[in-house]
């Protein structure tokens, strides 16, 4: 929805009950014949699915620029790195839903980041900069 709405293709009043309106960009979304058929690409595709043991004991391979594995499973052992130096559980940091929703956007600057769901300005000041530098990388190496 932030998407939609960053990108103009949607507006939200700020009434008491918020209302969410259709720009004239976001009319290329209705057929002929009125009916509504939003169709959005993703950068990159979110398969979290189940972590090996090995992963989850988190031995030797917390290394989150350690090349392998799907963009999720790269953005979870950053995540992981950071609450261990911080001695604080990794959900603090970000939640799953924040890292499947940089996996969707790879944001490639500070306001794209703070477009994703989870990551306020207090967030991304305390752990932004790592995460944003691996989408980076991770966008880059999308287009290879």
């Amino acid at each position: 929805m932030k998407h939609l709405v960053n990108g103009g293709y949607l507006s939200v009043t700020d009434d008491q009950y918020p209302v969410v309106r259709v720009e004239k960009k976001g009319a290329s979304f209705f057929s002929q014949n009125g009916e509504f058929r939003p169709v959005l690409t993703m950068k990159a595709a979110i398969n979290p699915g189940r972590h090996s043991a090995l992963e989850q004991t988190g031995t030797k391979k917390d290394d989150a620029l350690q090349p392998g594995g799907s963009p999720f499973e790269q953005l979870r052992r950053l995540r992981t790195q950071i609450a261990r130096t911080q001695k604080i559980p990794p959900y603090l940091v970000f939640s799953d839903k924040t890292l499947e929703s940089m996996c969707v956007l790879l944001p490639q600057t500070r306001e794209e980041m703070l477009a994703v769901h989870g990551v306020g300005e207090a967030k991304f000041n305390r752990y932004g900069a790592p995460f944003l530098k691996l989408c980076q990388q991770l966008a880059g190496e999308e287009t290879l």
